[in-house]
């Protein structure tokens, strides 16, 4: 080997310099070579830091959970539109996911008033009703003072308080006058109070009539009279004075009708042979609780029956045997038994032939059910529908028929159920022996309100057992089942002898029934146990272990580093818990 320098011979030479010259007799170490190595080992570091971070992102939960709001409430209901309600000692509240108290603890009631009782069913899912209740033991009858919040925990005032409830249930008045029972000589008499304590009246009189704010008709050896906040108005010397509609009163005494004010003023006085105030077939709830309620009354000259308003405007003539409303404008009216239709200007829609037209709240979709009697085909009413221009849509050949929801209607022949479109076409075919809403809880029993779809889908009957069908009619989950639930989180649950478990909306069993008790899901999480269910009412009690699982069946365990008792219910991706004795919430985090 010669040197690259001065070609001198370096064979036999282990010097690392030629002796000719002194050059360096070995090249050195390649810069680029050392460069490939450096990126190469940070290249194989980063590789292994990301391979690891993923394995622990993969075997990291899906499911974890945080103490959201501590334990320290006596009981605790579901959350809704992300408010809860919640008590301390006799009150109730309302606080949010964080705990922080939007309502004030201090009502004996307190709920949203689409879940109150149904007597707000009407009114938007976007405000709570708050009560306090001071029972009477007078007629077992209930004295309420409300007050109603929106979502922010913002107090209505008076004026909107009363727009919203008084409407829908006369007891919700906020009333300033209080009946005050006492046993007086072996009998009670009742007097009246105002909230103060004050007293108004001392207990003279048999019974309250009604109450409407500041004023009351009371009654006494059965004459009834007037009182309001400064004592008694109307002596009890008349022969009938019947309850406040839109804040009047109808007085009747010696053959004369007189409309009166809340301060027993005579208004305007009726001429007519009998008059019922508040009827409640001319009675129907707005769906918009920001328009005023309209409220008429049945008036009666000879035999024949017509409407008016609390003005004393004569809105219908009386010119029919039985009239009874069926839309805000739309009245059915009847001579000799036989039923038609009429708008509020008298205009006669469909002729006086049927034996029924219309349902007592309302219609359906713009669909007017009407039937007449088959006697002359040797069969009972056939059923169909009318639009609200008294065109007939569906004809008279059904022997039942159901309210219209989502452009459907359950029918009935030959004692089975299907369902038609509002063209009369049969969607699902007539083969069920019963067809049901669904519910978290269990199956509804068909109503006269009829069947709501239930994101599209009902429980159906045949013979003893129950499935869920789809609104093309498709057997989403086969009738085979004691008992099926509404779906939740794509899961429903189903009931075999004594056992639950969930199917999935392609009817597949994804959780063997092996339950005793469960909930729905809720946030990808349901509560089931075993032990002993019992049903007081409409409400399932459970006697015995409960724990959480997911969709795919697997127990899941909450730790958030406090003892937990008791599992509540699971909504909004919050769980109630029950520490101790003190109930709080724990927030279900996934990812």
């Amino acid at each position: 080997m010669l040197c690259l320098n001065c070609s001198y011979n370096l064979e036999g030479i282990s010097d690392d310099f030629c002796p000719g010259c002194g050059a360096a007799t070995k090249p050195p170490f390649p810069k680029k070579f050392l460069a490939i190595c450096g990126i190469s080992i940070v290249f194989i570091i980063a590789s292994v830091w990301a391979i690891s971070a993923l394995v622990s992102h993969i075997n990291r939960p899906t499911i974890w959970f945080e103490l959201a709001v501590q334990p320290q409430f006596d009981e605790v209901g579901a959350f809704r539109r992300g408010m809860a309600t919640v008590r301390i000692g006799e009150y109730w509240g309302v606080i949010d996911t964080q705990g922080n108290i939007i309502v004030p603890i201090r009502y004996e009631q307190i709920a949203f008033t689409a879940n109150y009782f149904d007597y707000f069913s009407n009114l938007p899912y976007d405000v709570i009703l708050a009560a306090w209740r001071e029972y009477r033991d007078y007629y077992w009858q209930w004295e309420f003072e409300v007050r109603v919040y929106d979502l922010e925990g913002n107090e209505a005032d008076r004026a909107i308080s009363e727009r919203l409830l008084l409407r829908y249930d006369e007891n919700f008045w906020v009333n300033e006058l209080i009946s005050m029972p006492e046993w007086i000589y072996g009998q009670w008499k009742v007097g009246l109070n105002d909230r103060q304590g004050n007293v108004i009246t001392p207990p003279i009189f048999d019974t309250i009539v009604d109450i409407y704010r500041w004023s009351a008709i009371v009654e006494l050896n059965g004459l009834r009279g007037f009182v309001n906040y400064s004592g008694i108005i109307l002596e009890p010397v008349y022969e009938n004075i019947q309850g406040f509609l839109n804040g009047k009163a109808l007085l009747t005494h010696n053959g004369e009708h007189w409309v009166i004010d809340a301060y027993g003023n005579r208004i305007i006085q009726l001429f007519y042979d009998e008059i019922i105030w508040d009827a409640w077939q001319l009675h129907i709830p707005s769906t918009n609780i920001w328009e005023n309620e309209e409220w008429f009354t049945l008036v009666r000259n000879n035999v024949l029956w017509g409407v008016i308003d609390t003005q004393g405007n004569e809105i219908i003539a009386p010119a029919f045997h039985g009239i009874r409303r069926v839309a805000n404008d739309l009245f059915a009216v009847s001579i000799d038994n036989r039923w038609g239709l009429i708008d509020m200007q008298g205009n006669q829609l469909t002729p006086l032939i049927y034996s029924f037209v219309g349902w007592s709240w309302g219609i359906s979709e713009g669909m007017i059910p009407v039937a007449m009697d088959g006697i002359a085909m040797q069969a009972g009413w056939l059923w169909g529908f009318i639009n609200e221009q008294g065109v007939e849509i569906v004809p008279l050949i059904f022997a039942d028929v159901r309210p219209f929801n989502n452009g459907l209607a359950a029918v009935r022949n030959h004692d089975k159920w299907g369902f038609i479109d509002i063209y009369g076409n049969i969607v699902v075919p007539l083969i069920y022996d019963e067809v049901e809403t669904l519910t978290h809880g269990g199956t509804s029993g068909m109503t006269n309100w009829g069947e709501v779809w239930d994101n599209g889908f009902i429980s159906v009957r045949v013979g003893r057992h129950w499935g869920i069908i789809d609104m093309q009619g498709n057997e989403v989950v086969p009738p085979q089942y004691d008992e099926v639930r509404r779906f939740y989180d794509g899961m429903a649950a189903v009931r075999q002898g004594d056992l639950w478990g969930f199917v999935n909306k392609q009817g597949a069993v994804v959780i063997p029934l092996q339950y005793n008790y469960v909930r729905q899901f809720n946030s990808g999480l349901a509560v089931v146990g075993m032990g002993i269910p019992w049903r007081v009412f409409h409400q399932v009690e459970f006697e015995g272990d409960l724990s959480i699982i997911d969709t795919h069946g697997n127990y899941v365990t909450i730790n958030v580093g406090i003892d937990i008792d008791e599992i509540g219910d699971i909504s909004e991706n919050m769980i109630a818990i029950r520490s101790g004795s003190r109930w709080g919430f724990v927030r279900v985090v996934t990812r």
